[in-house]
């Protein structure tokens, strides 16, 4: 019969390196990592929010801009002072200090951050990135996590404003913002763990009907499910077959301001960070992996662009009959065999069942592949946590961490308008990717309570509701 894996037409074997050109990506990664975007997400979300519109700036009338009225500050504010409906009656001081407080108003001082007091301010920041890294996050939240969202359009396409002064700064910059005729790409990447992509838009759906919430916490929020995304890939993927894609395996955090010890759960190498720690180098070779059974007769007229799990592909292959998981077996075996003569690596003794070639298959592609390029891959993960889901935890090294705001913030989303049993509450963070051990738990019932937002109905505790905090 003819092959279930059609070896035939993997385009790797054309070429000199790991590169596939049909399938989708997984991860929004590369080989270099992603430290330009550590501790600061807001390049990924400014640029996806300019994704979301079709908008982008005419970079022209910025470049062509001539600083007239005070220099040094941002081309934006000097823009601004120029288009504004304002009348200054011929007044340059009066100009000239206008434009200094939009610089004050607008910008930390001395970083060029733009400061979102609008949604509409979305669109203008970090105009000017050509960081690979911060395309490919945005593009990746863009298609992965949010799809199409006529909701979320009109929040950063939205020209109301409830003051005067953001009034006259948001009409001024519709004239600097025109449509991005090029429009949006081909989709690029798969969803390969639709539970969080489903759970992103329900916390995002309930952020968006508060106005200063969603300001302050939609970067935060995109940053979380990026990373939590990618953080499961890395656990799941050497699980093959055996892998969870239909809900997250929660791993277990500790609260920012907790001490630690070595006999906590976020310490432990199965329970914790220390896990994905030992994973995230192969998280590129899986990915490649996975790349090469897309070539499969599962993708009709030689489309090989959509790409499964480990789990699904091997129960949609045995499901068409005994006759085709046998072939796809023998085609494994080819694969192998011709990957490793690519590689100029050396051709492993094969084994018999599907699980096993699978994991030949990975253990090839890790040999065969750069290992500092596989190294930096995985890096991303880290670079994308650091700051609030990583902590240095002295001898411990790096522990999933989870800060009081971020708590907070999560909190609401899930708790939403009515109050919540606590236990559901922390079921909820376990669907999040989110565990607490006992010590963890004392703490959050106690900082609850700090904040009025427990209500104890019984004198056992089992009985505990946490109230609404929006």
């Amino acid at each position: 019969m003819d092959r279930v894996l059609k070896i035939e037409d993997i385009d790797l074997l054309q070429g000199k390196f790991h590169i596939l050109k049909k399938p989708r990506q997984i991860f929004p990664f590369n080989t270099h990592g992603a430290r330009t975007v550590q501790n600061n997400f807001r390049p990924v979300v400014s640029e996806l929010a300019r994704l979301i519109t079709n908008l982008k700036i005419d970079q022209k009338q910025l470049d062509d801009l001539q600083y007239e009225h005070l220099k040094g500050v941002q081309k934006i504010s000097e823009y601004i002072g120029r288009n504004t409906d304002l009348d200054f009656m011929n007044d340059e001081v009066a100009k000239v200090n206008f434009i200094r407080f939009l610089e004050e108003f607008l910008f930390k001082s001395g970083s060029g951050d733009i400061n979102i007091v609008h949604p509409y301010l979305y669109n203008i920041g970090d105009c000017n990135t050509k960081d690979a890294v911060v395309k490919n996050l945005s593009s990746f939240s863009k298609e992965i996590l949010i799809g199409d969202d006529p909701e979320l359009q009109k929040i950063f396409t939205k020209i109301e404003a409830d003051d005067v002064l953001m009034d006259l700064i948001v009409s001024s910059l519709q004239k600097l913002l025109v449509e991005n005729k090029k429009g949006q790409k081909a989709r690029n990447y798969q969803d390969l763990f639709p539970h969080l992509t489903k759970l992103y838009r329900e916390d995002l759906h309930f952020m968006m009907q508060h106005n200063e919430f969603f300001l302050e916490n939609f970067e935060v929020l995109t940053n979380y499910y990026t990373f939590m995304y990618a953080v499961q890939g890395t656990i799941q993927f050497p699980k093959f077959t055996n892998g969870n894609y239909d809900e997250a395996t929660p791993l277990y955090f500790v609260l920012d301001w907790e001490s630690i010890t070595k006999k906590r759960s976020a310490a432990s190498p199965v329970l914790g960070y220390k896990m994905v720690k030992q994973y995230a180098s192969q998280l590129f070779a899986h990915e490649h992996v996975l790349g090469q059974l897309s070539y499969n007769i599962l993708n009709k007229d030689n489309d090989y662009s959509e790409v499964k799990n480990y789990r699904d592909l091997v129960e949609e292959i045995d499901s068409l009959g005994s006759k085709y998981t046998e072939q796809f077996r023998n085609d494994l075996k080819d694969w192998i065999k011709a990957y490793s003569a690519w590689a100029e690596i050396e051709t492993p003794n094969l084994g018999d069942s599907v699980e096993d070639l699978l994991k030949m298959l990975l253990e090839q592609v890790i040999e065969g592949m750069n290992d500092k390029a596989q190294e930096k891959y995985g890096s991303s993960i880290e670079h994308i946590g650091l700051g609030t889901f990583l902590k240095q935890r002295g001898s411990l090294g790096y522990l999933f961490n989870i800060t009081h705001d971020f708590l907070m913030m999560m909190t609401a989303v899930i708790v939403k308008d009515e109050r919540m049993p606590l236990k559901t509450l922390l079921g909820e963070f376990e669907k999040r990717g989110m565990a607490f051990d006992r010590f963890s738990i004392i703490e959050i019932v106690t900082l609850f309570n700090t904040h009025n937002l427990l209500d104890n109905k019984s004198d056992s505790g089992d009985a505990q509701y946490v109230k609404p905090i929006l």
